[in-house]
């Protein structure tokens, strides 16, 4: 029994190291520009591995999961610059036996294979993500009263451009597991896809189903390849804004002997919506007005990244490293591509660095110090999947049913009968009207409103109609 007096050596616990980003459109850019440093900071302390070797898990939401994605996929697929340096090559030592190993005087050691880690996309040109394509994805909408009846957007030139960025990229492929959040409005769950449970989707699917923001693009409708399922997917900040607890849960599942996951979660520096009461004069119109931002969804939203925040924080498994600072003064719509908004939150980005720069180093100082990347995805592996051939679909486009109503007209005729179109408490009523008949698929029934358009009403901006036009677009 003179083994058991040997002091065996005590295993350091399982750690793993998680990469959580935000939704927020074309605020993407905050993150984006917090990555760039990231690979900067990393590269200070002389580790010249790519960032994306250095998370077991990287999870995003909406435009979060755009560079999810552009972090994990192998850079030859993407229109984007790659990583200098060549790949790496990291020999494990041999490993410790077991204690039953041990009892049962087997001598064989083991010892891993050589893990090769290649290079990934370059971090800080995902930036150009949103600098040079933001504008063809969220192109100048002429759609009258913007979001009110249909979707701002077509979904053509979002889905061009994730063909063109993320090319033939399979799920499968993300060099190190990779998780995006979307929503099944048929079911009502949220739809988790995962790069180590792909069910064959490609990643501009993946990309497309992820980022389908309500009023912004119509729903997209894909299928589960290995089962034929059908799904009918919006934009995953629906449910989870910032995937952290999602990601927490996919974590534990994956690697179930971990004893602490470091998560850092980069925001899109949005603010916290909160409305006085002298601006709410209740019922459903002002819940749902578009001139208070509609306060019923902007409450919900922020409400649902505080319980994240607080479920990450009070978590005793996790050590949650949060970065984020909300520049008072600046605010920008998630579809906004004026150089002046792309500059600001360029700027934005950084101050949010500096503001973070402290418990951003310290997170680093511990990721440098990972020395396990059995989690990256072997190149041949990769390869194979990227031969493999998949099911094929005809494309299905979500349709919305039509209504038998020109809105066009019937607003018209009635905001000139009011005679007061700079007020818009004086259309309210016959809004709900019109929201109820669309809810109801009915025509409404004050069809005697509805006359023949008269030629001065022909032009838009000459009418009374003008002013308020304006204001629902600027909206």
């Amino acid at each position: 029994m003179g083994m058991f007096k040997k002091k065996l050596i005590e295993e350091k616990p399982e750690e793993r190291f998680i990469l959580c980003l935000d939704g927020g459109g074309m605020r993407g850019i905050v993150p984006a520009v917090l990555l760039g440093n990231l690979v900067k900071l990393v590269r200070e302390y002389d580790d010249t591995k790519p960032l994306y070797a250095h998370f077991d898990l990287i999870a995003g939401t909406s435009t979060g999961a755009l560079l999810a994605l552009g972090l994990s996929t192998p850079p030859q697929y993407l229109n984007i610059k790659k990583e200098e340096g060549t790949d790496e090559i990291i020999t494990f030592p041999l490993v410790e036996q077991t204690f039953m190993e041990k009892l049962k005087k087997i001598e064989k050691l083991k010892q891993k294979q050589p893990i090769v880690i290649t290079r990934g996309c370059e971090a800080s040109h995902l930036l150009d993500l949103y600098k040079n394509s933001g504008a063809k994805i969220f192109p100048p909408q002429t759609r009258l009263f913007g979001q009110l009846i249909r979707d701002k957007y077509r979904a053509k030139p979002l889905e061009d451009f994730l063909k063109s960025f993320y090319s033939e990229a399979k799920l499968s492929q993300c060099m190190v597991p990779t998780m995006a959040v979307s929503y099944e409005i048929q079911e009502g769950i949220p739809y988790i896809f995962k790069s180590w449970d792909s069910k064959d989707f490609y990643t501009r699917e993946v990309a497309r189903a992820t980022s389908a923001a309500p009023t912004y693009f119509p729903p997209v409708i894909l299928h589960e390849r290995s089962t034929d399922k059908k799904l009918t997917l919006v934009d995953g900040a629906m449910v989870a804004n910032n995937p952290v607890v999602f990601a927490y849960g996919e974590a534990k599942t994956l690697y179930p002997n971990c004893k602490k996951f470091h998560i850092i979660s980069l925001s899109t520096a949005s603010s916290t919506f909160s409305l006085g009461d002298e601006e709410f004069s209740g019922g459903l119109m002002a819940w749902i007005d578009p001139s208070k931002g509609a306060p019923i969804q902007k409450i919900y939203a922020s409400s649902q990244m505080q319980i994240a925040d607080y479920m990450a924080k009070h978590n005793e498994d996790i050590e949650y490293t949060r970065v984020d600072y909300h520049v008072a003064e600046e605010k920008f719509k998630l579809d906004d591509t004026s150089s002046h908004a792309i500059a600001k939150l360029e700027e934005i980005g950084q101050i949010v660095y500096e503001k973070n720069e402290e418990k951003i180093i310290d997170y680093v100082e511990k990721l440098i110090k990972k020395n396990d990347f059995s989690h990256v995805q072997p190149p041949e592996i990769i390869q194979k999947e990227g031969e493999k051939e998949i099911k094929q679909y005809e494309e299905e486009s979500f349709i919305i049913p039509e209504v038998s109503i020109d809105f066009k007209e019937i607003i018209e005729h009635t905001i000139i009968k009011e005679n007061n179109t700079k007020n818009i408490s004086n259309t309210i009523g016959f809004f709900k009207k019109i929201i109820n008949s669309r809810i109801e698929k009915e025509p409404i029934k004050n069809s005697h409103l509805i006359s023949e358009k008269s030629s001065a009403l022909k032009n838009m901006e000459n009418t009374e109609l003008a002013p308020f036009v304006d204001k629902i677009e600027r909206e």
